[in-house]
C-alpha cells in the first residue's frame, strides 16, 4: 500500500504504473495538490482506490485509469480532481 498523505507541493506528476502488484492505494485529504497528471495505468492487482477530499485539486489536469482489470472499488471524495479536464477510465471491467 502507498499511503499518499506526505503533503508534496513539488511533484507535477504522480506514475504509479511502476508499481503493477500494488493492491489498495489510498491517498490522504489534501494531497497531491500541484499534480497535474494522474496515472493508474496496467497496474494488474489494484483492487482498491480511495483519495481523499481536496487532493489533486491545485492545478489543470488528468487522470488516467487504464487496463487495471481487478479494479474494483474506486472512491474520490470531495474536492478532489476539480480542476482536472481530462478523466479516462478504460479497460477497467468492474467500473
Amino acid at each position: 500500500m502507498i499511503d499518499g498523505s506526505l503533503y508534496c507541493d513539488a511533484e507535477t506528476e504522480l506514475d504509479l504504473s511502476r508499481y503493477p502488484k500494488l493492491k489498495t492505494l489510498t491517498i490522504d485529504t489534501l494531497s497531491y495538490k500541484n499534480v497535474n497528471v494522474t496515472k493508474l495505468i496496467g497496474m494488474s492487482e489494484l483492487e482498491i482506490v480511495v483519495i481523499g477530499g481536496y487532493s489533486f485539486s491545485g492545478t489543470i489536469g488528468s487522470l488516467y485509469v487504464k487496463n487495471c482489470p481487478k479494479l474494483k472499488y474506486l472512491v474520490i471524495d470531495y474536492g478532489s480532481f476539480t480542476n482536472y479536464r481530462v478523466i479516462e477510465i478504460e479497460n477497467v471491467d468492474a467500473l
